[in-house]
């Protein structure tokens, strides 16, 4: 398999069941996006917009969201709810990403792409959700959308090896940043829960060390072409406050053709379900 680069929800993948990831990786694209996706993507998109304006933050939504229905939950009315609870809470005040930043086409104007050297055989790329000012310190945003209880997601994510992974990258910018601020939007009401934490060095070495041995299986099972399926990650379980969902790939694990099974079960539809239920939450 030809691997040009990881990120934090491969490595997830990969930790959950080696083939899992390797599913992930070899099955062809989507022919379309899911709504809870695409809804995430639009609303990481434009939330910051309605710091400034609401109606900004709807041609930035709208832009990323198409002329999709969408369902209850995820629709244009709904974030059009969020945007102006958000303009009337101001929790922050949006950043412009820092000097030297790339230009990535699709990306929002607060969005921070960046591929960080952190000595693995392959750079660990991604993208920050932005830059905020509160209390007057600059802290990295990050956003998590969710049909669960907002308390659940913010613990987890305090406990997430990917807030460290993006504080070290948004370190190579910004050395003495050390704070994160969260906010989590429940779908149900809609309610927007914040919280500021920081994240130690000492918390960043870890995970950067749980990054590179991860990487190290990872290039063992590439080069060997073996990888194993973690029977434990094929069924529901409790990980970081919520439920995951059954995995998708498991069909696929158990059949002597799993080639002529792809079609039925990923047509028209997203296969990546991990990014979506990795951290508790939609986005």
């Amino acid at each position: 398999m030809n691997l040009d680069h990881l990120s934090y929800t491969s490595l997830l993948a990969f930790s959950q069941c080696p083939k899992r990831f390797y599913w992930n990786k070899t099955l062809p694209p989507a022919e379309e996006e899911g709504i809870a996706l695409t809804f995430g993507k639009a609303l990481h998109a434009s939330l910051l917009d309605s710091l400034e304006d609401v109606d900004k933050a709807m041609e930035t939504f709208l832009g990323v969201w198409g002329n999709r229905e969408g369902d209850r939950l995820r629709n244009p009315q709904k974030a059009k709810e969020i945007f102006q609870l958000y303009h009337v809470l101001k929790h922050c005040k949006p950043l412009p990403p820092p000097e030297g930043t790339p230009k990535v086409e699709g990306m929002s104007r607060w969005e921070i792409p960046f591929i960080l050297d952190a000595g693995l055989s392959l750079p660990l790329v991604g993208y920050l959700d932005g830059l905020v000012e509160t209390d007057g310190h600059k802290r990295l945003f990050e956003l998590k959308t969710t049909t669960f209880n907002s308390s659940g997601i913010i613990d987890a994510v305090q406990d997430s090896p990917q807030v460290a992974i993006y504080m070290a990258a948004l370190l190579e910018y910004i050395p003495d940043i050390t704070e994160v601020h969260l906010e989590v939007v429940s779908l149900k009401g809609p309610d927007i829960s914040c919280s500021v934490f920081p994240v130690d060095i000492s918390d960043i070495k870890r995970t950067m060390e749980w990054v590179s041995r991860l990487d190290i299986m990872i290039q063992d099972c590439n080069r060997n072409d073996d990888w194993p399926m973690n029977l434990s990650a094929c069924n529901s379980y409790i990980t970081t406050g919520v439920c995951m969902k059954n995995c998708p790939y498991k069909p696929l694990c158990m059949s002597d053709d799993p080639q002529s099974l792809i079609p039925v079960l990923f047509g028209g539809q997203s296969h990546d379900s991990t990014q979506e239920s990795s951290s508790g939450s939609e986005a």
